[in-house]
Protein backbone atom coordinates (compact mmCIF):
# COMPACT_ATOMS: atom_id res chain seq x y z
CA UNK A 1 0.00 0.00 0.00
CA UNK A 2 1.16 3.79 -1.08
CA UNK A 3 -0.74 5.03 2.26
CA UNK A 4 -1.55 2.48 5.07
CA UNK A 5 -3.31 5.55 6.77
CA UNK A 6 -5.56 5.64 4.00
CA UNK A 7 -7.09 1.74 4.46
CA UNK A 8 -10.72 1.81 5.90
CA UNK A 9 -12.01 -1.27 6.91
CA UNK A 10 -16.11 -1.85 7.40
CA UNK A 11 -16.61 -5.03 9.38
CA UNK A 12 -20.41 -6.72 9.53
CA UNK A 13 -21.36 -9.10 12.29
CA UNK A 14 -24.52 -10.98 12.62
CA UNK A 15 -24.76 -10.22 16.44
CA UNK A 16 -23.77 -7.12 18.58
CA UNK A 17 -21.73 -9.58 20.93
CA UNK A 18 -19.31 -10.06 17.89
CA UNK A 19 -19.10 -6.41 17.55
CA UNK A 20 -17.86 -6.57 20.79
CA UNK A 21 -15.69 -9.08 20.72
CA UNK A 22 -14.37 -7.45 17.46
CA UNK A 23 -13.68 -3.97 19.20
CA UNK A 24 -12.39 -5.79 22.52
CA UNK A 25 -9.67 -7.92 19.96
CA UNK A 26 -8.56 -4.35 18.63
CA UNK A 27 -8.27 -2.90 22.13
CA UNK A 28 -6.15 -5.92 22.67
CA UNK A 29 -4.09 -5.73 19.86
CA UNK A 30 -3.49 -1.92 20.38
CA UNK A 31 -2.17 -2.30 24.40
CA UNK A 32 0.67 -5.13 23.05
CA UNK A 33 3.96 -4.17 23.85
CA UNK A 34 5.28 -1.63 21.77
CA UNK A 35 7.75 -2.65 19.01
CA UNK A 36 10.79 -0.36 18.28
CA UNK A 37 11.77 -0.28 14.87
CA UNK A 38 15.71 -0.03 15.34
CA UNK A 39 16.19 -2.62 18.17
CA UNK A 40 13.70 -5.64 16.98
CA UNK A 41 13.74 -6.01 12.94
CA UNK A 42 13.20 -9.51 13.57
CA UNK A 43 9.63 -8.82 15.32
CA UNK A 44 9.23 -6.46 12.58
CA UNK A 45 9.91 -9.35 9.81
CA UNK A 46 7.84 -11.80 11.92
CA UNK A 47 4.74 -9.63 12.33
CA UNK A 48 4.84 -8.75 8.04
CA UNK A 49 5.35 -12.30 7.61
CA UNK A 50 1.66 -12.91 10.19
CA UNK A 51 -0.26 -10.07 7.97
CA UNK A 52 0.75 -11.47 4.80
CA UNK A 53 -0.38 -14.94 5.78
CA UNK A 54 -3.76 -13.88 7.40
CA UNK A 55 -4.49 -11.73 5.17
CA UNK A 56 -3.85 -14.71 2.22
CA UNK A 57 -5.63 -17.07 3.90
CA UNK A 58 -8.68 -15.08 4.71
CA UNK A 59 -8.48 -14.50 8.16
CA UNK A 60 -9.36 -10.77 8.38
CA UNK A 61 -9.64 -10.92 11.47
CA UNK A 62 -6.09 -11.65 12.60
CA UNK A 63 -5.30 -9.34 9.78
CA UNK A 64 -7.09 -6.31 11.65
CA UNK A 65 -5.62 -7.27 14.52
CA UNK A 66 -1.77 -7.01 13.34
CA UNK A 67 -2.85 -4.14 11.55
CA UNK A 68 -4.30 -2.36 15.01
CA UNK A 69 -0.69 -3.79 16.56
CA UNK A 70 1.32 -2.31 13.65
CA UNK A 71 -0.22 1.17 13.23
CA UNK A 72 -0.03 1.39 17.44
CA UNK A 73 2.76 -0.50 18.37
CA UNK A 74 5.30 0.31 15.61
CA UNK A 75 3.95 3.55 14.22
CA UNK A 76 3.39 5.36 17.59
CA UNK A 77 -0.15 5.86 15.92
CA UNK A 78 -3.90 5.45 16.59
CA UNK A 79 -6.84 4.00 14.81
CA UNK A 80 -10.17 5.19 14.97
CA UNK A 81 -13.44 3.23 14.97
CA UNK A 82 -17.13 3.80 14.46
CA UNK A 83 -19.63 1.64 15.75
CA UNK A 84 -22.50 1.33 12.95
CA UNK A 85 -26.15 1.56 14.15
CA UNK A 86 -28.32 -1.40 13.62
CA UNK A 87 -29.13 -2.27 9.57
CA UNK A 88 -30.18 -4.66 7.67
CA UNK A 89 -29.79 -8.26 8.16
CA UNK A 90 -28.30 -10.82 7.77
CA UNK A 91 -25.33 -8.77 9.58
CA UNK A 92 -26.95 -5.81 11.45
CA UNK A 93 -23.97 -4.49 13.19
CA UNK A 94 -20.92 -3.24 12.59
CA UNK A 95 -17.48 -0.95 12.85
CA UNK A 96 -15.96 1.04 10.72
CA UNK A 97 -12.07 0.87 11.44
CA UNK A 98 -9.64 3.84 9.77
CA UNK A 99 -6.18 5.10 10.63
CA UNK A 100 -7.16 8.85 10.08
CA UNK A 101 -10.18 10.36 11.46
CA UNK A 102 -13.34 10.14 9.02
CA UNK A 103 -15.66 12.87 8.20
CA UNK A 104 -19.33 11.82 7.45
CA UNK A 105 -19.06 11.99 3.99
CA UNK A 106 -15.94 9.60 4.63
CA UNK A 107 -18.09 7.63 6.48
CA UNK A 108 -21.09 6.62 4.47
CA UNK A 109 -19.07 6.59 1.15
CA UNK A 110 -16.90 3.83 2.48
CA UNK A 111 -19.98 1.91 4.44
CA UNK A 112 -22.20 2.50 1.04
CA UNK A 113 -19.20 0.54 -0.61
CA UNK A 114 -18.83 -2.09 1.89
CA UNK A 115 -22.38 -3.03 1.37
CA UNK A 116 -21.98 -2.87 -2.20
CA UNK A 117 -19.35 -5.07 -2.22
CA UNK A 118 -21.48 -7.32 0.94
CA UNK A 119 -24.52 -7.24 -1.34
CA UNK A 120 -22.22 -8.52 -4.11
CA UNK A 121 -21.12 -11.31 -3.06
CA UNK A 122 -24.13 -12.13 -1.23
CA UNK A 123 -25.74 -12.57 -4.82
CA UNK A 124 -22.97 -14.13 -6.15
CA UNK A 125 -23.28 -17.21 -3.46
CA UNK A 126 -26.83 -16.86 -3.88
CA UNK A 127 -26.52 -17.87 -7.63
CA UNK A 128 -23.83 -20.55 -7.17
CA UNK A 129 -26.41 -22.42 -5.46
CA UNK A 130 -29.81 -21.52 -7.87
CA UNK A 131 -30.90 -19.05 -5.05
CA UNK A 132 -30.65 -15.77 -6.65
CA UNK A 133 -33.01 -13.11 -6.08
CA UNK A 134 -35.45 -12.65 -8.63
CA UNK A 135 -36.70 -8.91 -9.71
CA UNK A 136 -40.24 -8.37 -11.10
Amino acid sequence: MNDPGALVLCCFCREMSERGMLLHQLRLAAGAARVHPEANAADLRELSKRLTEAWESGNTMEALRILVRWQVGVLGRGYHTYALKEGDPPYPWGVIVAFRELDRQALTSNYEAALDALRGEQARVMDIFGWGVQEE
